[in-house]
């Protein structure tokens, strides 16, 4: 897992591309990035082969925190199969869903 900050966002990469593994640490890093109190959150999705029904409480959870933390929470880079179960699920009708991470970190402010 990586978690960078970007500006006035914080970036959260999951590095294992089984989601049933991680997403304990998912939350964790969610909770950590939250902490930071970023204006943004991008879930980065680079290395998510698939996504499970886990996976998708968790994408739909996180939204549901950052709204309530005034944050936009962002997912992107979608493979095929993470993109088929996010529609799927209809939650790219709530998501924001950018293709690449820079399209995602595109309005951030920068520091310094």
């Amino acid at each position: 897992m990586e978690v960078n900050k970007y500006g006035d966002a914080v970036v959260v990469s999951p590095t294992v591309r089984n989601p049933e593994v991680d997403i304990v640490e998912w939350e964790r890093a969610i909770e950590w990035a939250i902490d930071q109190q970023p204006n943004v959150l991008v879930f980065d999705c680079a290395y998510l082969d698939l996504v499970t029904s886990m996976g998708l409480v968790f994408f739909l959870a996180t939204h549901t925190r950052a709204l309530e933390n005034n944050l936009s929470f962002r997912i992107c880079n979608l493979r095929p199969h993470v993109e088929r179960s996010v529609r799927a699920a209809r939650l790219h009708r709530l998501l924001h869903i950018y293709p690449t991470l820079d399209d995602a970190l595109a309005d951030c402010a920068k520091v310094g």
